[in-house]
């Protein structure tokens, strides 16, 4: 029995060594395996951020030319006009209160406004455009229309009954181009001085032409 008992307790203790050795190895091999799971984690981490979301690609758009930027869109100039007519300004526009009308002894809104000048003196583009209407008015005598574009357009009456060469409907002209000469042909203002009466209109509505260019009043001595 005593000789049995012996046995079994080496085969006891051998098991547990045994055992003892693969727990060992066993672990030595996760310690391992989990080590090698980190490093490929940590790579991966330095890689690609983890954020929660899938990865954002930017692109850059492709250069015509190398090594330049790209020029930027200009901004759009404002409207301007140049006098279309050396003088003193003589009447204003103003479509609410009644002004005196000298010719036809009455009070009237005035539409545009009275540039004084001397009778023939050269009537110009106030800006550049294309001349949309030519026509002689039963009112306000010969007149010329300019269409600049953006829906504005500049209107010139009391002309002179001769215009130069080229100067009719479709014909593009440049600002401060020679268009006509200051006439007398205006019935509505035959008592007046001599002078260009003036409109412009934005989007077929009559606006001040004060607001775009500057006269000075004349100063009687």
């Amino acid at each position: 029995m005593n000789q049995s008992f012996r046995i079994s307790d080496k085969a006891l203790r051998l098991t547990l060594i045994v055992g003892t050795i693969l727990l060992s190895v066993t672990i030595l091999i996760l310690a391992v395996a989990v080590g090698a799971a980190r490093q490929r984690e940590e790579a991966a981490t330095t890689t690609t951020p983890n954020t929660g979301t899938r990865p954002v690609i930017t692109t850059t758009s492709p250069s015509t030319d190398a090594g330049t930027t790209p020029s930027p869109v200009p901004e759009k100039q404002p409207f301007k006009l140049t006098q279309p007519v050396q003088g003193y300004l003589m009447s204003v526009h103003d479509t609410e209160a009644l002004a005196y009308s000298l010719t036809m002894q009455d009070y009237r809104i005035h539409t545009g406004i009275d540039i004084e000048a001397e009778a023939g003196a050269p009537v110009v583009a106030a800006a550049a455009g294309t001349i949309s209407a030519a026509y002689e008015d039963a009112l306000m005598g010969y007149t010329i229309e300019i269409d600049h574009g953006d829906g504005y357009v500049s209107i010139y009456r009391n002309l002179d009954d001769t215009t130069p060469d080229g100067i009719e409907v479709g014909a593009s002209v440049r600002a401060g181009q020679l268009i006509a000469a200051v006439g007398s042909s205006a019935l509505v203002e035959q008592a007046e001085r001599p002078h260009l009466h003036f409109e412009l209109t934005k989007d077929n509505t009559l606006i001040d032409p004060l607001a775009y260019l500057t006269y000075e009043e004349r100063v009687e001595e």
